[in-house]
Order: structure tokens, then sequence, then C-alpha cells
């Protein structure tokens, strides 16, 4: 699990910060000071888990084995049933299955285009704390944006972001030029 600054390294860090997040828990160092039965939760469930597996692995291996031979024709519309029918069953509403369904396209689309889904869980986990920054500097500011500009601080991370904006398209650019 690598975090620099908050920030999730990878996509399994990125899902594990973000059931958090859903769930209203706020991760980092004091998480174990916090909520430490959700700690220790995470603790017995990785065990347990960790049990069952070898259970299953020694007994369910060698049934399993046939499914490799099961043709993507039928096995692909047997998984979509499955998903669907498990984001039904959570709530028992029938948009958490559209909702499914979009989310499915949308990464499919991600995947023939090439977007990495990184970045999109990492944008999933640092939104939330940053509209709740702006929206308390606004309120502090009483609606005016200019207090991201008066701000010595916040005026030199808006220029560097401009700046590295440019640079990775005259980058993108210039790559993409014939030689």
């Amino acid at each position: 699990m690598r975090r620099a600054a908050g920030i999730p390294g990878d996509a399994v860090t990125a899902i594990i910060l973000g059931a958090m997040v859903m769930l209203g828990v706020q991760p980092g160092p004091l998480l174990f000071v916090t909520n430490p039965g959700i700690v220790y939760t995470i603790y017995i469930v990785l065990f347990l888990s960790t049990v069952m597996m070898v259970i299953v692995g020694l007994f369910a291996t060698p049934a399993l084995v046939y499914v490799l031979r099961v043709p993507n024709l039928y096995l692909m519309p047997i998984v979509a049933l499955t998903c669907a029918a498990g984001s039904f069953v959570v709530r028992n509403n029938v948009l958490d299955t559209f909702v499914m369904l979009g989310a499915g396209l949308m990464a499919y689309v991600f995947g023939r285009v090439g977007v990495p889904v990184a970045p999109l869980l990492i944008s999933f986990i640092v939104t939330p704390p940053f509209e709740e920054a702006v929206r308390q500097s606004l309120a502090y500011s009483h609606g005016s944006f200019s207090v991201f500009l008066t701000n010595w601080f916040s005026l030199v991370a808006i220029l560097l972001s401009a700046v590295v904006v440019v640079l990775v398209a005259l980058a993108q650019r210039r790559s993409a030029l014939p030689a």
C-alpha cells in the first residue's frame, strides 16, 4: 500500500482508500486511534480470508479447472448477470443496476481508448477534501474567488499547475509531429 502525501500510488490502494472514504472513515496515521475497531476487523478478516483461501484452494481447485475450458461466449453473460444481480441486491434498487451498467460501459470505453483507471480512482479519493477546502475558502472570503489569487501560496500553486499543463501539452505536440 504505497501512499505519498495522502495520494495512493496504485489502483489497489486507491480502491481501499475509496472504500474507507465512502464509509466515512478518515484514512491516515490516526486511523488506529480514531477507529481501532475497523483496523482490527480488517486484520481479522484478512487472516480468516487467508485460511479460507487455503481450504478452498486445496479442495476446489480440481473442479474449478474446468471453468477455464468454458468459452467466453458462455462465460461473459454469466458474469454480467451475476454483476447485475449483485448490484440490484445491495439496495433492491434498479437504479444501482443502471449505474453498474454505465460504469461498465465507461470502463470498456476507457479500456479501448487507453485511459488508465488509477488516475480516476485517485481523483475519487482527492476530490472530497479538495471540495471541502474550496468551500471553506469561499465561505471565508464571502464567495469571492480573489482569495485564491491574493494568497502567495495558492497563487504559486496555480501558476505551477498552469506551467505543468502547458509543458505537458507542448511535449505531447512535439511527440505527435512526424520526425
